[in-house]
């Protein structure tokens, strides 16, 4: 089986993924395909046929996600699992940065500016 996914271990804010797949079965044919999205690593999708060519899968919500697809030919045989993932989706913007100080010059011309959100602290130091 031939699978294009978007890519993974990489983040992003879209909610919408392209999922695209071929398979081949050279006596009975391909019936269908039975395939899963979801935040498990490993899952066994059914034997139901979900989908006859490729598909548009939408809405997903934050998190970590898995594809999941067999494909079933004309006689009923499943083949293997293959398996996709994770494509990480966040859509949550960062805290705003926090000024903790106002410039504070510490020797002649140079001049450091702090910075704070909820998990890192940023250093400035400009050098006039």
């Amino acid at each position: 089986m031939t699978v294009d996914m978007p890519q993974i271990n990489n983040w992003t804010n879209n909610l919408t993924h392209y999922f695209n797949w071929t398979a081949s079965d050279t006596l009975s044919g391909i019936k269908g395909y039975s395939y899963i999205i979801n935040t498990n690593t490993l899952h066994t999708p059914d034997n139901t046929v979900d989908s006859t060519n490729n598909d548009l899968y939408q809405n997903l919500v934050e998190g970590a996600y898995y594809f999941h697809i067999k494909s079933i030919d004309n006689a009923n045989n499943p083949s293997n699992i293959t398996s996709h993932g994770p494509i990480y989706v966040d859509t949550t913007p960062p805290t705003n940065a926090t000024l903790i100080n106002k410039e504070e010059q510490v020797e002649d011309g140079i001049f450091i500016v702090t910075w704070i959100n909820e998990t890192e602290e940023w250093i400035w130091v400009h050098k006039a």
